[in-house]
């Protein structure tokens, strides 16, 4: 029998796209939308391409959900979404486990904390191999996340604000 696929997209709260994949490798949660199914491709496709990058180099969404389309942002759409922030000092990222199992009961509990000067309210961005994950708003809490890997290997987990990024690296060695 042929396995089959579903891909999905996630928007933020204004439609944006910021997050897309397949039910190959992650669950869908209640807000999300299927833009592919029943395909026999496991990774996620869009416009042809395998995987593509959803955001800019600023983290900025590419793509936006409307009226049941998915359409390229203008310029002047990226562009409204650049603004000053406050000055950030450093960012602190921090996990409870330096090695983590990839089999659903055991997480990497991960920590953002941002440090500066006038933060009320501040758009930080979350990576996990390069790919956008989540955007977050960090009003002055520490911002805790789980994270449970797909595969076995390594994870590179950043946080991003403004052109400040902090990294660290998390090890997955048991398979699902």
């Amino acid at each position: 029998m042929l396995t089959t696929y579903n891909h999905y997209i996630r928007l933020d709260e204004n439609n944006n796209i910021i997050k897309g994949f397949s039910d190959g490798f992650f669950e869908p949660e209640e807000n999300d939308i299927i833009v592919n199914e029943n395909t026999t491709e496991r990774h996620f496709m869009l416009f042809g391409e395998t995987n593509p990058s959803l955001t800019d180099i600023n983290f900025i969404p590419l793509y936006k959900y409307e009226d049941g389309e998915i359409t390229t942002r203008t310029e002047e759409e990226r562009n409204a979404d650049i603004v000053l922030e406050p000055y950030i000092s450093n960012i602190v990222l921090t996990t409870d486990k330096e090695e983590i199992l990839s089999n659903g009961e055991d997480t990497a509990t991960i920590t953002i904390n941002i440090n500066g000067s006038g933060i009320d309210e501040l758009k930080c961005y979350l990576t996990i191999n390069g790919e956008a994950i989540d955007k977050m708003i960090f009003t002055g809490e520490p911002i805790i996340k789980e994270f449970v890997a797909e595969e076995n290997g390594l994870y590179n987990i950043a946080i991003h604000a403004l052109d400040i990024t902090q990294s660290i690296f998390i090890e997955a060695k048991e398979s699902i």
